[in-house]
């Protein structure tokens, strides 16, 4: 299994990114870390067996397993992700990968906004903006670009915690059924994912894990070892 190979570009990412976004998104929700820890927040989690599935309303890929990395620096909204799905297959059971990786893995990346998913009540989510990537199956050339927006499932605003849960899934034929969020300025925008296979129309798709996914503070010297949102 390979290793997350943009690790270190995510790192010098959110410190070069982390202060800057921090003053500029001040409305959205935030991660912060306890007082007198170091203000990195890693999150990760590997699960083999989960089913994925990336689709539009006429191609579908399909996999099992997922390796989810999220970075966050203190009193910000924003972070750096990168996903890796294994054993991606397409409709005809054939096996695909994002360009320069190995058979049967794609390895998306970006950035993620912790946004208002509703008001009343007050529910958060991630926004994850994904780099434009291309996924080669046989003779087929998949492009997908734009974001797509994840629940999640935090403790109380300003409660300490190490772990936090999140729910991406749709209706398997191209629609999320999270899609809506707030910007900072209070208006409801739409995330929006294209998929799009080479000699056809682009189309909007979703992609989907089937089951909830908890990702999971790691406990080392080098990044804060529990963390909140405040919302």
């Amino acid at each position: 299994m390979k290793c997350f190979r943009l690790f270190g570009v995510a790192l010098m990412a959110m410190f070069a990114l982390g202060v800057t976004m921090a003053s500029s998104a001040s409305a959205l929700p935030d991660v912060s870390v306890l007082p007198g820890e170091l203000t990195l927040v890693h999150l990760d989690v590997t699960d083999l067996t989960v089913a994925t599935k990336l689709s539009n309303p006429v191609e579908v890929l399909r996999g099992t397993g997922l390796l989810l990395l999220l970075l966050a620096d203190e009193l910000t909204s924003l972070g750096t992700f990168e996903a890796l799905f294994t054993n991606v297959v397409d409709e005809a059971d054939v096996e695909c990968h994002s360009v320069d990786d190995e058979s049967g893995e794609v390895l998306t990346s970006g950035t993620y906004h912790i946004v208002y998913t509703s008001l009343s009540p007050l529910e958060i989510g991630a926004l994850y903006l994904v780099l434009p990537l291309e996924i080669e199956c046989a003779s087929l050339t998949i492009k997908i670009e734009g974001s797509v927006l994840s629940s999640l499932k935090p403790a109380a605003s300003g409660t300490d915690q190490t772990s936090v849960a999140g729910v991406l899934k749709g209706n398997g034929e191209g629609k999320p059924n999270l899609v809506n969020y707030y910007n900072d300025g209070g208006t409801i925008v739409k995330a929006k994912l294209t998929v799009h296979a080479a000699g056809g129309t682009a189309k909007e798709g979703a992609e989907e894990v089937e089951e909830e996914v908890t990702v999971y503070a790691l406990q080392g010297s080098e990044y804060g070892k529990m963390f909140f949102f405040t919302y």
